[in-house]
């Protein structure tokens, strides 16, 4: 079975998020950060007090330790202001359900440029894809240090997190799929989740065009701690992945030296 990990912090979307996925085969774990929104419909609801800003990597590892202890079989993550499609999860059961690691990533809609794919727009924000035509891709290289999986829409069989795990415990001494280097930022922890998929050869899965899409809402007031545009941000986020992923290389010899 699939569990659902969403984190929660500002909570103006969550309960359609929940409504959506409901009717879906899947268990949906909610991991509250630092807040107190109601989260009706979800199965599981944790609560982290840790950090300061983004905490989202953080509060992901908290709902993925949870599931596994549960037995999940792969775990599905979508972000609190991203409405799945109704058969979301059957497109990704679909695509982890291999007895290799697999971490398949699905279609984010923008709201803000007319819910179109921002994959068909090109290099946009310097964002790449694995592959345009939706086919799986094995050992997809490692473009500009920059090669995001989207954490609003994908998942990891356990196979594929049980390398991750391991692999983040010889990099960062902790038991995290996310590096915590990232806590407390504003992106970068699922870049660095596709650079160590890509390091250690996990298979990547772009859905193809169905069922699988999100679409990431607008808020109706900016994040405080933002304090720039979003193109500002991104450039921020892009230039901090670079200079860590550069004074961090990876290699496969880390987790099987």
């Amino acid at each position: 079975m699939i569990y659902t990990v969403i984190p929660c912090r500002r909570g103006e979307h969550v309960a359609q998020v929940i409504k959506e996925l409901k009717p879906q085969e899947t268990k949906i774990i909610v991991v509250r950060d630092r807040c107190s929104v109601d989260c009706p419909g979800a199965d599981v609801v944790l609560d982290s007090k840790v950090g300061d800003g983004f905490m989202a990597g953080y509060c992901r590892d908290v709902g993925i330790r949870f599931a596994l202890k549960e037995g999940a079989e792969a775990i599905l993550m979508i972000d609190e202001d991203c409405i799945p499609q109704r058969d979301i999860v059957l497109a990704h059961t679909k695509a982890v359900a291999r007895g290799f690691p697999v971490i398949s990533m699905g279609r984010r809609l923008e709201s803000k440029l007319g819910w179109k794919d921002p994959r068909e727009i090109g290099d946009a924000g310097n964002w790449h894809l694995f592959s345009s035509q939706g086919s799986i891709v094995q050992n997809v290289s490692w473009v500009k240090n920059c090669l995001a999986t989207w954490t609003c829409n994908l998942c990891m069989n356990a196979s594929a997190i049980k390398i991750i795990r391991r692999a983040m415990r010889r990099i960062c001494h902790e038991d995290r799929v996310f590096h915590p280097a990232f806590d407390g930022h504003w992106g970068g922890e699922d870049s660095y989740l596709a650079y160590i998929a890509w390091a250690y050869r996990i298979t990547m899965a772009y859905l193809p065009m169905g069922a699988n899409a999100v679409k990431h809402m607008d808020h109706p007031r900016p994040e405080p701690e933002y304090g720039k545009g979003f193109k500002e941000i991104l450039e921020a986020q892009v230039d901090y992945l670079r200079k860590f992923t550069v004074a961090n290389p990876v290699t496969l010899d880390d987790i099987t030296g």
